[in-house]
């Protein structure tokens, strides 16, 4: 990583307390963010962007910024 954060969507709470605890044991600062209008004010300056399945679903298909990432990843 570069020093940038990691914005993460994930409403499952369960998924979500493991990243958080692997970003934490990696030294990697994470933001949050509720829903898709937020992700996409991030999108340019994150440095990697984690979603769950349903937030993945939520922005198949929909334009997040001007270029593709990436550094994008759906745990599972």
């Amino acid at each position: 990583m570069d020093g940038r954060r990691v914005t993460v969507w994930c409403d499952d709470e369960d998924l979500l307390d493991e990243v958080v605890r692997v970003a934490a044991a990696a030294g990697c600062e994470l933001e949050r963010v509720p829903d898709a209008a937020a992700l996409r004010r991030r999108w340019p300056g994150a440095a990697m962007v984690l979603l769950d399945e349903a937030a993945a679903r939520a922005v198949a298909g929909v334009r997040l910024g001007a270029s593709r990432r990436r550094g994008g990843a759906v745990p599972g």
